[in-house]
């Protein structure tokens, strides 16, 4: 039973001023008026007789805004209309909107005050299988490199897979999920067409298992001194070449000067192009290079060109003795050559 220690009446209106009581108090009421504070030694139920928390409630509960960690004033749940927001340490956590004004958008927002929170998904055996960096502005998937991993799909199926084997396109092996790469100016850099089979560069339409199409006319626009096609970085030097000069490998694996004037100076021996002044800038065995007049002699369009008489330089004027083999083209762009040596020569008696 409780024990009224103090009960004020007025009228016919009773006014408890302090009520303790012992054991259990239950009832129904309606009232109205203002409330002071109640306070509880144990457990409060609403709805329910049995309760299991300081506050349990068999049902549903309205709040009109915050919900506060006890002496911790800004770490709270808030709520506003359409609004939800989740703050810790006055740090804006988590923001959900539902926006239904026109051109409104709903969303779900993770560090809506832009702070340095980082934002960290884990799988059992990855820690950070999503990590946001947001202090060096990184999204990292698989941080931890564990046999974690990563699929992106789309309508024709398996796009992307990242896993420890490396990185596939197009796993399903689905003939519409073509792969492309895009330039400044080429939209078709580099194409997989996955249903032909075939590899373009430059080109939507690739019809053999590689198709390289100038597009943007980058071999008639090279400077003096510049190229591309197949380099290597074999063979040793004991001298610094002139880009541009003709150059054949020897026996001993170095590479000279070639000169028609001897059979065993470039007749029969693999030639190149010195991209620079040493090895490890390259020598060009097939491709396009703009050689200087210097080292391509008499260019003009479409003329072929041969290993000439001086050692280093290039003709298209044929030698008259010594040997004669063919190097490649002119194009139609001044000093630019296809280089391309066959392997015919004849020796001139």
């Amino acid at each position: 039973m409780p024990s009224w220690k103090k009960v004020i009446t007025s009228g016919s209106s009773p006014t408890f001023n302090h009520v303790t009581a012992s054991g259990n108090i239950s009832g129904s009421a309606t009232s109205t008026g203002s409330f002071g504070m109640g306070n509880f030694a144990d457990k409060i139920g609403i709805g329910t007789t049995s309760p299991t928390y300081a506050l349990d409630v068999a049902g549903n509960a309205g709040f009109d805004e915050y919900i506060y960690h006890n002496d911790d004033a800004d770490t709270y749940l808030r709520f506003q209309n359409d609004d939800i927001n989740i703050q810790a340490g006055a740090v804006d956590f988590i923001k959900i909107t539902e926006d239904s004004s026109f051109g409104g958008q709903d969303e779900i927002t993770f560090n809506d005050d832009g702070a340095d929170i980082d934002f960290i998904v884990e799988s059992p055996n990855e820690s950070k299988a999503m990590y946001l960096n947001s202090g060096n502005e990184v999204l990292h998937v698989n941080h931890g490199e564990s046999n974690f991993q990563t699929k992106i799909h789309n309508t024709n199926g398996l796009g992307i897979t990242v896993n420890s084997t490396g990185v596939v396109l197009n796993d399903d092996g689905v003939a519409g999920n073509d792969f492309r790469v895009e330039s400044d100016r080429v939209e078709y850099a580099l194409f997989v067409d996955s249903g032909n089979n075939s590899v373009g560069i430059g080109t939507s339409a690739p019809k053999t298992p590689l198709t390289v199409f100038d597009e943007d006319n980058i071999i008639s626009n090279l400077s003096t001194g510049t190229g591309g096609g197949e380099i290597v970085t074999f063979g040793t030097l004991t001298f610094s070449p002139a880009v541009g000069n003709l150059l054949y490998l020897s026996t001993a694996g170095k590479w000279f000067l070639a000169e028609s004037g001897h059979v065993t100076s470039g007749s029969a021996q693999l030639l190149g192009l010195a991209m620079g002044t040493s090895v490890a800038d390259g020598i060009m065995l097939r491709g396009f290079m703009n050689v200087s007049s210097t080292y391509l002699l008499n260019f003009d369009d479409g003329e072929a060109v041969y290993v000439d008489s001086t050692a280093g330089k290039m003709d298209t004027t044929a030698p008259t003795s010594g040997f004669v083999r063919n190097v490649g083209y002119c194009t139609v762009s001044s000093q630019v050559m296809y280089f391309n040596p066959g392997p015919a020569w004849v020796e001139i008696a």
